[in-house]
């Protein structure tokens, strides 16, 4: 922290982490090395602070490093125009919600994108003697258990409906396009159930199987049948496959105690094998009807940064957009003991 001392006095109001995108998460390898490479350091300061001496410091953080460390691109970041950013914690959190502070409704966490709350609960946090920071991603470690519950029944419904009921309707017409993109979208949504399953935070698809097979429940069984329907362009053994992965969603299910639905639907010809349906209104009908009706928020391609990077062309943009007035609503969940 060799400028901070001798520059400003922050009276600890100060805290410092790093990390946004794959590398928190140390994915980064070779391939990785001709896209958006710098390090990235976040300086979190109380708001008086930030206000009094918050430009000044970002901008001699980056003079200092750069300084010390010519060969590292401290300027260059696709995100925030540069690798090191100055604000208060709830500008922080607002780059990757549409709130200032930790979800606290469901209809909050629902609203949010797991690749944006993997950006905000991982990466070093250095140094938080004030807890601007450690406390909130405490409290963002994972979805409360009755929106971890609607989340997880609404992708059981969404994987049966691709994997299992349209995927099949679209091989008996003769219609391969249609019947490839839903074997993809099945393929992701049976590794993001095995996330759930494991209450892990499931990061974009560029990465998603990488870190599926580490998963300790579930991948070791689920991740040969997923890799046996990724490489067969025989349309009966890739829905046998998925008739196999969904007998093994359902088994972690059931040893989880989150349904009592059993090996027991008969598929036919027209409809597939559709019990992961039955087992998420199973889980459905343990919530409060009003969770029930909540929408969850889909694809990491909608997520909040990947919204700011579409519609802001410069770093002064993507921050006036980020703090557009918000509406926040919904039912109160109770946090995770």
């Amino acid at each position: 922290h060799f400028a901070l001392g001798g520059l400003y006095e922050t009276r600890g109001r100060l805290d410092l982490a790093d990390g946004m995108g794959s590398d928190v998460l140390g994915l980064e390898d070779r391939l990785s090395y001709d896209h958006h490479v710098s390090p990235r350091l976040f300086v979190l300061l109380a708001p008086a602070d930030e206000r009094r001496c918050g430009r000044r410091m970002e901008r001699t953080l980056l003079a200092e490093f750069a300084q010390r460390q010519p060969d590292v691109a401290w300027e260059a970041s696709h995100h925030f125009g540069h690798g090191v950013v100055v604000e208060t914690p709830a500008r922080h959190l607002l780059r990757f919600m549409d709130f200032p502070h930790p979800p606290r409704k469901a209809r909050e966490w629902l609203a949010c994108f797991e690749q944006d709350l993997i950006h905000l609960t991982n990466g070093e946090v250095y140094h938080d003697p004030r807890d601007l920071i450690t406390s909130t991603r405490k409290a963002m470690r994972y979805f409360p258990r009755e929106v971890w519950k609607k989340k997880l029944a609404d992708y059981c419904m969404q994987y049966t409906l691709a994997a299992n009921f349209n995927l099949n309707r679209c091989v008996l017409r003769g219609d391969p396009a249609g019947a490839q993109v839903l074997r993809g979208f099945g393929l992701r949504r049976a590794m993001e159930l095995a996330f759930m399953l494991n209450q892990r935070y499931a990061l974009y698809d560029k990465w998603t199987w990488r870190i599926f097979k580490t998963l300790p429940r579930l991948a070791r069984d689920l991740a040969p049948v997923l890799e046996r329907i990724a490489a067969t362009n025989d349309w009966d053994a890739i829905q046998r496959g998925f008739t196999r992965a969904t007998d093994l969603i359902l088994r972690e299910l059931r040893r989880q105690k989150l349904t009592r639905a059993i090996r027991s639907y008969t598929p036919s010809r027209e409809h597939g094998y559709k019990l992961l349906y039955v087992a998420a209104w199973d889980v459905l009908n343990s919530l409060p009807k009003a969770l029930g009706t909540l929408e969850v928020a889909q694809h990491y391609k909608h997520s909040k940064l990947n919204d700011l990077f579409m519609y802001a062309t410069t770093r002064n943009e993507m921050l006036d957009h980020v703090h557009a007035p918000k509406t926040t609503w919904g039912l109160e969940v109770q946090p995770r003991p």
